[in-house]
């Protein structure tokens, strides 16, 4: 999938003709390609590199050697880590920190700061939007369910306040786009590149209910399908239904506990009942199921832990992840650790949600007790689904 931030940075900067953005994905362009070719026949005056915690050392190390072998080419630093660890990117000329789009044409405009603070564009539609001409699109797309997919955003960030979570980098309240740019976005993609199923990567898809009414109502005549993403709590009878009739087939859910206790302690402010209501709702009317647990979560215990397994194995979920909780910076749970009984047993940022394990600890746990557990968990998962790989199982 494309990085959906530097689509819309490079159409807010291709938009003032005065400078012409190009996007380099180096999952799909080699380091040679880009380091020994590409930068010398684009010759760039400037470089800008998204920055994410996981990849810290990757990316910090891949700007020095920029800087050493190009140093005439101002380098710019954005992306989540840039925004809440700025004093980290050192061997960058600016870093943006917030929203990239305005404050990164004032830098190629010349009147940028070493730090420049981007302010959250209130209204979406200001926006240029993402430059789709700025990639060679037969090298994106998600096979889902047979469709030629394709992810697009209708909203930024949520007006939720999770203690893991990361979103107040995008502000502390959703901004939504108008349904007529989504439904432009989307007959775009359709019409041009050919996709008809798309992946709405919004935090909280179904957040204002009655702009998910009237879009799902506007997407019926293009017959597409789509997946998205909401919290429990938002879903109603009526909601399902308008989206299933919208085109959508699939739903992920952020259930991150089956337990009231550990919800209330996360700051979720939601209840295991809607979990199950929302999950046994959308399997009843057809649609496949994507749940999120996240184990060791305030207050978790074995049973708990468990339950989420169990939660899944009853519902028959089509899909189940099961994350060990990771602080990061910018969020509740990194800059307030006691305030949950936690403790940060490794800031190095060489963690990855996807690899099981944690940099929290809580008095008096036993990690290894806590792994023993986690792995026994995904490992019943696997059995139950009756595959190595269960996102490709088809019980």
């Amino acid at each position: 999938r494309p990085n959906m931030g530097a689509l819309y940075l490079a159409g807010e900067v291709n938009r003032t003709r005065r400078h012409q953005a190009w996007i380099q994905d180096l999952n799909h362009t080699s380091y040679h390609e880009l380091v020994e070719e590409n930068i010398e026949w684009f010759n760039p005056d400037f470089i800008g590199i998204s920055t994410t915690t996981p990849y810290y050392y990757w990316w910090s190390n891949f700007a020095k050697h920029l800087k050493h072998n190009h140093p005439n080419i101002k380098l710019i630093a954005g992306g989540p880590h840039a925004t809440v660890k700025p004093e980290d990117c050192g061997m960058f000329d600016h870093v943006v920190i917030g929203e990239g789009e305005k404050a990164l044409v004032n830098i190629m405009d010349g009147k940028g700061a070493t730090l420049n603070y981007g302010v959250p564009v209130r209204n979406l539609d200001e926006l240029a939007g993402p430059d789709w001409t700025c990639l060679d699109m037969k090298r994106y797309g998600i096979n889902q369910e047979g469709h030629k997919t394709m992810t697009i955003l209708s909203s930024r960030s949520c007006s939720q306040n999770c203690m893991f979570c990361t979103k107040n980098i995008l502000g502390k309240v959703q901004r939504i786009q108008s349904n007529e740019r989504t439904i432009e976005e989307i007959k775009k993609l359709k019409d041009k590149y050919g996709y008809d199923s798309f992946y709405f990567l919004d935090d909280c898809f179904t957040e204002n209910r009655s702009r998910v009414f009237d879009l799902c109502q506007r997407l019926q005549p293009l017959k597409i399908s789509f997946r998205a993403t909401s919290r429990t709590d938002y879903v109603t009878k009526e909601l399902i239904q308008s989206m299933i009739d919208g085109g959508m087939r699939s739903i992920s859910y952020g259930l991150e506990h089956m337990d009231d206790k550990v919800l209330e302690a996360t700051q979720k402010q939601n209840k295991a009942s809607n979990n199950r209501f929302a999950v046994l709702l959308a399997k009843d009317r057809g649609l496949k199921v994507r749940g999120s647990f996240i184990l060791n979560l305030p207050g978790a215990t074995k049973e708990s832990m468990y339950k989420c397994l169990e939660f899944a194995q009853e519902s028959n979920m089509d899909f189940a992840d099961y994350y060990s909780l990771i602080a990061y910076p910018g969020t509740p749970l990194w800059e307030r650790p006691g305030d949950y009984g936690a403790e940060i047993t490794d800031k190095s940022y060489n963690f990855f949600q996807t690899a099981g394990r944690t940099n929290v600890r809580y008095r008096g746990q036993d990690l290894d007790e806590f792994y023993e557990i986690a792995d026994d968990i995904r490992k019943k998962w696997k059995e139950f689904k009756g595959s190595e790989v269960p996102w490709e199982s088809k019980k």
